[in-house]
């Protein structure tokens, strides 16, 4: 996704122009018809693949069974209630999506090879098993019955391969534009950011648990919808359609499309249903076609990892301006088309529908969103959810706000935009070193300040080993505190215990004047709280802008159903996101890094993106895990002058940190540990200076004119 603007599903509109004709075509036989209907099928079962496995990394060995699953309930709502095609779609959707988030539940307790098993064990039961109850298989053939009245309009009789070809693709490019939207998206950006490190999704306050059944639910219901396309078109199904190497047939077309592409698992479910006419009509050929798929997947894992997905950047590389020639105009073509039908929708109930270039993406059926009744809207716009712990954080701090008022000391140098329409007016996001910021006055006393978090009598033991000794501490409202020791001291220990990531054995952690001792991760995140690694934790996959556009999760409010059908809220939230990221950006000076794939970048740069990403959160309490790790001497200057502007800036910071000299010069009062017990508190001064301190960083006594750490590293 580019930092100015997103990317819009231009080739969804372009395959729907070209599938209307395609059954008209003089070379499409009845034969070609069908395999052109099976080809939809599979699109739908690679799609919900690529929502679960190629965005949240979920991997699942058990798809087949959850098509089963709509399948037979189609099966039982057709002849038992008499529901026909294609309002039984909705009931086939609903069972696989409550099948595939009963499985969902053992994915928030193991992962990679295990759920991989778990879920193999799942098809497996449903063939062997559930499949051949008679309670389940005796509605496993079904008369579809025409939609509506002969002689009247709307009338469809999906027996016709024509009719049902229309229908199905319809149901694909539904599907695959909802995904779409979904994709760039708070929700979509959630699923990328669970896939790339659940630790990171959970410090930006993305539930891990919430999300993953989400991902499931959406897989399963677009599964199960693949199901009741199978049972219409073949109108009777047989456990042997879905059995477990099924399961493994559809991963190979979503991986040979490209595992996180919504167009190339279209492309990929194509070639394999073509494959599978091509076979049929050449004679020397049959029996071979169980061998293609594992060909085919196993050239794409060692020679083509990109799939289908790759080849247009393929053709870019290779012939350059043709390509884009070509791939512009169809581009303008595919835009005109959508402007086209958008101009015939309703008006949007809001004024506010953004222009070109502002960043947010105008969604061709934004307005239904806008239709759904409200106590439908309430109720989904708190999804995923589970329930649970629903913190109130103590205020987010608008960062774009305050940069926006701020005054650079040379205001009559240009400024240009970082993108086409992200400022208005005369407005000015100064870097860092240009802003004239105050210093902030304040108490004398430090005990006047507000304590935002209150450490008191901490113990944390792994089996006999105490980490951590009855450690209390405090971070006071606006300062920078330290927390510094030699290795081994125990200060990641009690960082990951405000953090979180391990749960006290005896005392107590208040946050923003809160128990959240038992609390985690994501809940603290919820209530304010924003952080770094020091292994970094960055979606290497994704461009710094979308890395960062992540962090604004707990600031958008809108909810699923909206980001599914872009309602007004979800781009009103877009805009204000991107501006964010790009106040940020500029701030940190990383505007030329905002369109750069993580994984390309230098390591300094990727310390500045992390911190970047706990700013654009608007926490007001930032800890930092070792930020100057890996930095050589200039960079850490750097990073040091850059946290007193953040502080300046109204966030407080807690931060840990093995290079004592650049920890002592930025903070306002420092804690130190010594095999997991307080040894020293206070300012940089009084620590430097007492010889509890310096006897445990040199190991001896210090001498008597020995009084400064200052140069001393850990």
């Amino acid at each position: 996704m580019s930092a100015d603007r997103p990317k819009r599903p231009v080739g969804l509109f372009l395959g729907a122009l070209a599938l209307l004709s395609f059954p008209w075509l003089p070379f499409v036989s009845f034969s070609i018809l069908g395999s052109a209907n099976l080809a939809a099928y599979y699109a739908l079962v690679a799609i919900s693949l690529v929502v679960l496995t190629g965005w949240v990394g979920q991997i699942s060995l058990g798809h087949a069974g959850i098509v089963g699953v709509g399948a037979y309930v189609t099966g039982h709502v057709v002849n038992g209630w008499g529901v026909t095609f294609p309002v039984n779609l909705l009931w086939a959707g609903a069972a696989g999506a409550f099948v595939a988030a009963v499985l969902g539940l053992v994915a928030v307790r193991v992962r990679g090879l295990y759920l991989a098993v778990a879920t193999l064990i799942f098809s497996w039961t449903a063939v062997e098993f559930l499949f051949r109850q008679d309670w389940v298989t005796h509605n496993s053939s079904i008369s579809v019955a025409a939609f509506g009245e002969p002689g009247t309009f709307p009338y469809f009789d999906f027996t016709s391969r024509r009719t049902f070809f229309y229908a199905a693709w319809a149901t694909v490019v539904a599907a695959a534009y909802l995904m779409a939207n979904l994709r760039d998206s708070k929700s979509g950006r959630a699923f990328f950011a669970v896939r790339g490190s659940e630790v990171a999704a959970a410090s930006m306050g993305i539930s891990v648990v919430r999300t993953k059944l989400t991902a499931f639910a959406v897989s399963g219901a677009l599964a199960g919808m693949a199901g009741n396309l199978l049972i219409v078109r073949d109108q009777v199904v047989s456990p042997d359609a879905f059995k477990v190497e099924v399961s493994l047939f559809f991963l190979a077309i979503a991986v040979v499309g490209g595992l996180s592409s919504l167009g190339g698992a279209v492309a990929a479910a194509i070639l394999f249903a073509s494959l599978s006419e091509l076979f049929f009509r050449l004679e020397f050929l049959s029996g071979w076609l169980e061998v293609v798929p594992p060909l085919l997947l196993t050239a794409v894992l060692l020679l083509y990892r990109g799939g289908l997905a790759a080849i247009p950047a393929a053709l870019r590389r290779r012939f350059g301006g043709p390509y884009d020639a070509v791939a512009g105009r169809l581009l303008q073509l595919g835009t005109q088309v959508r402007q086209s039908l958008a101009a015939r929708l309703p008006a949007r109930a809001s004024s506010e529908t953004p222009a070109e270039g502002t960043g947010a993406r105008v969604g061709l059926v934004g307005g239904l969103w806008e239709r759904l009744p409200e106590p439908v809207r309430q109720l989904t716009s708190k999804l995923p959810g589970l329930g649970g712990r629903t913190p109130v954080a103590i205020g987010r701090l608008d960062l774009a706000g305050v940069l926006a008022g701020m005054q650079a000391t040379a205001p009559d140098e240009s400024h240009e935009s970082a993108a086409e329409g992200s400022t208005t007016g005369d407005e000015v996001v100064a870097g860092w070193q240009s802003l004239r910021l105050p210093r902030r006055e304040l108490p004398a006393a430090r005990e006047d300040r507000r304590p935002l978090i209150e450490v008191t009598g901490v113990t944390v033991r792994f089996g006999g080993l105490v980490a951590a000794n009855d450690v209390s501490l405090t971070v006071r409202e606006h300062e920078i505190v330290g927390l510094i020791g030699p290795n081994g001291a125990g200060k990641t220990t009690t960082f990951n215990s405000i953090a979180g990531l391990n749960v006290p054995a005896a005392g107590q952690v208040r946050i923003f004047d809160q128990d959240v001792t038992q609390w985690s991760v994501d809940e603290r995140a919820r209530l304010g709280v924003g952080r770094t690694f020091q292994a970094i934790q960055l979606l290497p996959q994704l461009s710094v802008f979308d890395n960062l556009l992540v962090a604004t999760h707990l600031q958008n409010p809108s909810g699923f159903v909206a980001h599914l059908f872009v309602g007004t809220s979800t781009l009103r939230a877009e805009r204000a996101a991107r501006e964010q990221v790009r106040r940020v950006a500029r701030l940190l000076e990383l505007e030329d890094q905002l369109d750069r794939i993580v994984a390309d970048l230098p390591f300094g740069v990727l310390r500045m993106v992390e911190l970047a990403r706990a700013l654009v959160s608007g926490a007001p309490l930032i800890m930092l895990d070792e930020p100057a790790s890996g930095l050589d001497s200039t960079e850490t200057e750097r990073l040091a002058s850059i946290l007193r502007v953040v502080r300046d800036l109204g966030v407080t910071l807690l931060l840990i940190e093995h290079d004592v000299q650049m920890v002592t010069s930025v903070s306002d009062y420092m804690y130190v540990l010594d095999y997991g017990t307080l040894l020293a508190e206070g300012t940089p001064a009084v620590v430097q200076r007492d010889p509890k301190v310096i006897a445990a960083y040199l190991g001896e006594a210090p001498a008597e004119d020995q009084d400064s750490l200052a140069g001393v590293g850990a």
